[in-house]
């Protein structure tokens, strides 16, 4: 049976509500072959829906009919009156016995006096002592007591969780009421939910549980502003299954070729597995239609078009306790599940095995993904290694003579073709020689040492600087007494550049010797002159005491003596640029001489010789300077320029 039996029984519902609509107004015409509904027959459940009305209850059915009643003791009698206009009536009390103990007696008014839109003056009087017991003031239209809706039914909604609930409203009202609908299964409570009805009689009801058996009832009332009323009583139990998800039951529809949609569930394994029938449909306007069985009990394939939108449902077969399993819709684009990759081999390159397979699909080739899976062999657990782009090949790293167990399996990228990966691919086992390992081991090593060659390349100087810090390095002594005396020489002033300097230890200096004897034959102005060169018995002693008590200490001036004792200088240190000595006074010329330099500073040392290599010749004659001994002669072996010589040579 196709899924339209759904549709069927919906229009089957229709037509009956129509008919039963149609019987219930002859009833209450009362011509229908010739039956008179009769109101004054109440059961027990009628009774209990008038709880909440005070004595005497009433209530009307169609609203040409009043019925009002109360409860009364065997032993007493009552009278029922009633008043619409001026004139009061009394109305014809009828007795009902609900159960030994129980008793009613009811009024049911003439259709003549049953007045709408007016208010009815009732009064209950017991008999014989005139007392009245009850009283009340009723309106017909606020007392309406409907039948329960009839043809309660439910049916698909074509969606999983969902049941819609259908029933034929009462014929006396079709607007301005309400419904609560009760509803129940084996894992949930008693639910009811409300109504107000303004359109066709149908609900749908949703976030059932799947796959559940559902009991569903009906009642009405009045809920307008005009007319109101009681909760009638609840309608028969209408019962169906819930829809349920088609993973429910491994329900999967692919496409391999964008052409066919093959389906496929699981089976049950025992004996009482019941027959399942596939039902599609390829648009929401389209009708549902049988899929082609195959040889498996469960699977099927049917013809499809690429971009029509499909909906499955799986059932067991017709009837309220069928099973039903929907699919969600979906096109052939986003279902496509390819076959496996085939013709799987691989290469040995290195430590390394390369893979390649062939596409499942050429045409679809460009728009799919692969994904690998491997393990040792002899083991459970598999690897995995998914590859994003369509190419057919890649490298794996595999531990050397180890064998392995691969395969590959295929699925749409997204891009333009969505789906599901395909089965996975037959096995392929790879063994990689031994000898390669020995190669990839022996290389790890090396790799290592040029890891730590290039650590400690990257950090030598932090390396530098903590052996600085353990072991910090043993002055040289060269250095640091060179640097001590470059310092001490800097207290020094150096050579005029004009004075000839010492070479090698012995350096010479310039001395201009006169004879005492020869300055008797001069001028009186010219002795003076000499006399000032040489030096004075006070200054004399002077000196010596000074040398004696400082090495550092120099004399102004060079006294010579006949005992040939002549003091060391530092290197022409008594004879600066101008001829002056460093502390003398400007009328006394300094002499130069020469001496033998030591290390020492300010040393006295004999001498038998001090003409000894003082005396060096000028490059050029030196009449042209003008320089002349006290004789009137000229000085061939001074470079001496002192203010004082010139004043001799005059």
């Amino acid at each position: 049976m196709g899924y339209s039996a759904h549709v069927l029984d919906m229009d089957l519902q229709l037509f009956s509500c129509i008919l039963n609509t149609w019987t219930q107004v002859q009833i209450w015409s009362g011509v229908v072959l010739g039956y008179q509904r009769d109101f004054a027959v109440l059961s027990e459940k009628d009774i209990s829906l008038l709880d909440a009305d005070e004595y005497p209850k009433c209530f009307t059915r169609t609203m040409t009919d009043f019925t009002c009643l109360w409860e009364v003791s065997s032993e007493k009698s009552y009278d029922f009156f009633y008043k619409n206009d001026i004139k009061e009536k009394m109305c014809n009390l009828t007795q009902q016995k609900l159960d030994p103990r129980t008793t009613i007696q009811i009024c049911s008014f003439p259709t003549l006096d049953v007045y709408l839109y007016d208010s009815t003056h009732i009064r209950v009087v017991e008999r014989g002592t005139n007392k009245t017991v009850y009283s009340r003031i009723a309106n017909v239209e606020d007392l309406v007591l409907l039948d329960p809706p009839t043809n309660v039914s439910l049916h698909l909604t074509e969606e999983p969780e969902e049941l819609l609930v259908t029933w034929c409203a009462p014929s006396l009202l079709t607007t301005d009421v309400q419904y609560e609908i009760r509803y129940s299964s084996h894992s949930m409570l008693e639910r009811i939910k409300l109504i107000k009805s303004s359109g066709p009689p149908a609900y749908k009801l949703d976030s059932l549980q799947p796959g559940e058996m559902y009991h569903i009832q009906m009642r009405v009332r009045p809920g307008g502003y005009r007319v109101k009323g009681y909760w009638s009583d609840w309608s028969p139990p209408a019962v169906a299954m819930v829809p349920q998800w088609a993973g429910d039951i491994g329900l999967l529809c692919h496409t391999p070729d964008l052409t066919n949609v093959h389906c496929q569930w699981d089976g049950q394994t025992d004996e009482e597995e019941p027959s399942y029938t596939l039902l599609y449909r390829l648009s929401p306007s389209s009708s549902w239609q049988n899929c082609i069985p195959t040889e498996s009990a469960n699977r099927c394939i049917f013809y499809g078009e690429q971009f029509s939108t499909i909906k499955v449902n799986l059932r067991t077969g017709p009837g309220p306790h069928s099973e039903n399993f929907f699919s969600e819709s979906f096109t052939m684009k986003n279902c496509v599940k390819t076959e496996p990759p085939s013709k799987l081999h691989w290469q040995a390159e290195g430590a390394q095995v390369r893979l390649l397979w062939e596409p499942p699909w050429w045409n679809l080739s460009t728009h799919l993904m692969y994904q690998l899976r491997y393990r040792l062999w002899g083991e459970s657990v598999w690897k995995l290694v998914t590859l994003q782009s369509p190419k057919t090949w890649t490298s794996l790293d595999v531990q050397a003579g180890v064998q392995y167990l691969i395969q590959v399996q295929a699925k749409p990228n997204g891009t333009i073709y969505n789906g599901f990966w395909s089965d996975w691919s037959d096995p392929v086992i790879i063994h990689v020689p031994s000898d390669r390992g020995n190669l990839v081991a022996a290389g790890i090593p090396f790799m290592l040492l040029i890891v730590v060659i290039l650590m400690i390349a990257s950090f030598s100087k932090y390396v530098r600087k903590v052996k600085q810090l353990l072991w910090p390095p043993v002055p040289d002594i060269e250095k640091v007494l060179e640097g001590f005396l470059t310092d001490i020489n800097q207290h020094y002033q150096g050579c005029p550049i004009a004075i000839k300097q010492c070479y090698e230890d012995f350096p010479a200096s310039v001395l201009e010797i006169v004879p005492g004897t020869e300055v008797s034959g001069i001028g009186r102005t010219a002795r003076e002159g000499v006399q000032t060169l040489l030096p004075k018995p006070e200054l004399e002693a002077k000196l010596a005491e000074e040398s004696a008590a400082s090495v550092e200490a120099s004399p102004d001036y060079v006294t010579l003596n006949t005992q040939n004792v002549i003091s060391c200088l530092r290197s022409n240190e008594y004879v600066p640029g101008d001829g002056r000595s460093l502390n003398a006074e400007p009328d006394v010329v300094q002499m130069g001489f020469l001496c033998t330099c030591a290390h020492s500073h300010n040393l006295l040392f004999p001498s038998t010789d001090i003409l000894n290599h003082s005396y060096l010749l000028l490059a050029e004659p030196t009449e042209d300077l003008g320089y002349k001994d006290v004789r009137g002669l000229t000085n061939r072996y001074t470079n001496l320029e002192h203010p004082a010589l010139h004043t001799l040579a005059d």
